[in-house]
């Protein structure tokens, strides 16, 4: 009954709904990318951080075998900045 109700007046906002027509200028697409791009690299390298920081432990990484420990920073670093410019461009 509940969900018939709100189906009902969900309905009812959909019918009373006025089509409208609106001009996006060909350079939007880009703007919106520009200023979405760095919130989807934070979120990624935050993403990314979180699983290095859980699934490998750095302190004992970084003691025991700085080279290696450097190396797959500098990866995972040119990854993100690669998958970033993939994004943006």
């Amino acid at each position: 009954m509940r969900f018939l109700k709100y189906f009902l007046i969900m309905l009812a906002f959909l019918a009373a709904l006025k089509s409208s027509f609106a001009y996006v200028d060909p350079g939007t697409g880009a703007m919106i990318l520009g200023s979405i791009g760095p919130i989807i690299g934070l979120v990624l390298s935050a993403i990314g951080g979180f699983f290095l920081n859980r699934y490998l432990n750095l302190k004992k990484l970084f003691k025991e075998h700085t080279f290696t420990a450097v190396t797959i920073l500098v990866f995972i670093v040119a990854l993100l900045v690669f998958l970033l410019f993939l994004i943006i461009k």
